[in-house]
């Protein structure tokens, strides 16, 4: 068996998933096949939302990256084989993290401008789409809240034999989780909100598709076939597979992805078989090296404001967010962007501040860049006066 994750002296003992994944491909008798490649999707690290514990595969593979930033695993099949087999198994610890709707400024940052426009199965300038979305006014947050409750008050959920998407939703007023997330995910776009699909497991077998909206410059994820409000995170156990397009979501085929050259018209077999199941491991967790986030950190109280400053010491620009969490809730999300030698500041009112002690013992301040997550500190009640100073610019990643 090869494995991806490494291990090391730290233990995990809390609930994970345990997903093990069989595909089976047989090639016809008497036919000529040139497999090119076979790719399959896994589960995968994602910051502040899910950390992969460990990969076993059993045999050779290499690692692979769509356009969507999805990974893959990619295992070679020799020309002239009849039989390929292949598992994997991951252990996967999806996190809990909801974001309090305070949390992010009024004014949002727009999406990359491929997640606003217009594509098959997110069809956002179809009219059908545009009667809806036209119906909702207001500020991007409550363009948010307000698709939500529409869609959901638009559609009935019934399950359908294939993936139709956004289009069929409006018209039809019927769908299940993929035409749901595809609806909203369609009507925000059309709202110049930036929003994708999403898709994964949901607390076992049950292949499941979310909406991503794109708050205070992060994918923030939203159930709407389940949350009866709007709801910002997860507080169920989802396991992301890829965040996609719709034309990746088409259920338990596109999991796999196999390309193959042949004389002949007739495909050869394909059969896969998946279990979930939850475990409580002993086992060591990968351990997350120190990376150099280049940003000077400190914090200073000046009346009755609480200022959080950062300054890139850098010559290149820097594009992230800012955010103050709890334990398992993000209270406070700023999106910058730093030119070199910037400076900028963040304010907390002292007030706000002292009530979210009153409801949790500890904060922590993070910045999310990219796909990485830093931990620049952890803040309590009685030592949050020891950040008067300039802090360093190396941070541990989460």
């Amino acid at each position: 068996m090869e494995s991806l994750v490494e291990k090391n002296n730290c233990f995990v003992s809390s609930p994970c998933w345990e997903i093990t994944y069989s595909v089976n491909i047989l090639f016809h008798k008497g036919k000529k096949y040139q497999p090119v490649s076979f790719f399959l999707a896994y589960p995968f690290d994602l910051p502040l939302r899910q950390n992969l514990i460990s990969l076993e595969c059993s045999s050779s593979f290499k690692e692979a990256t769509d356009e969507h930033g999805n990974p893959w695993l990619s295992i070679p099949i020799k020309e002239g084989e009849r039989k390929f087999s292949f598992t994997y198994k991951a252990l996967i610890k999806p996190c809990r993290l909801s974001y309090s709707w305070d949390a992010f400024e009024e004014s949002l940052p727009l999406a990359p401008r491929r997640f606003l426009m217009e594509e098959p199965g997110i069809e956002s300038c179809s009219p059908e789409v545009l009667f809806l979305a036209n119906q909702i006014k207001g500020k991007p947050l409550e363009i948010v809240q307000k698709a939500f409750s529409l869609v959901r008050n638009t559609l009935k959920y019934q399950l359908q034999k294939q993936e139709y998407g956004a289009k069929y939703a409006a018209i039809t007023g019927k769908g299940d989780c993929t035409e749901y997330a595809s609806l909203f995910a369609a009507i925000l776009r059309a709202c110049n909100i930036g929003a994708r699909i999403n898709v994964g497991f949901l607390e076992g077998n049950q292949l499941h598709a979310i909406t991503e909206v794109f708050l205070g410059g992060m994918w923030i994820p939203m159930d709407i076939t389940n949350d009866q409000k709007p709801f910002l995170g997860n507080y169920r156990d989802f396991i992301t597979l890829m965040r996609a397009n719709w034309m990746l979501s088409k259920g338990m085929e596109k999991i796999v992805s196999f390309y193959y050259k042949s004389d002949h018209k007739m495909p050869p077999s394909l059969n896969s078989s998946i279990e979930v199941k939850k475990v409580t491991p002993k086992m060591p967790f990968p351990k997350q090296p120190e990376r150099e986030c280049k940003l000077l950190f400190f914090m200073v109280q000046q009346d009755d404001l609480w200022q959080i400053h950062l300054e890139n010491p850098t010559s290149l620009r820097v594009s992230a967010s800012l955010i103050l969490q709890s334990s398992n809730k993000v209270l406070k999300v700023w999106s910058f962007t730093l030119a070199s030698q910037e400076k900028s500041f963040f304010t907390l009112a002292c007030s706000l501040l002292k009530s979210y002690f009153f409801q949790y013992n500890t904060l922590k301040l993070l910045i999310k860049q990219g796909e990485k997550v830093f931990h620049l500190s952890c803040l309590t009640q009685d030592s949050i006066k020891e950040y008067e100073f300039l802090r360093p610019g190396i941070f541990a990643e989460r």
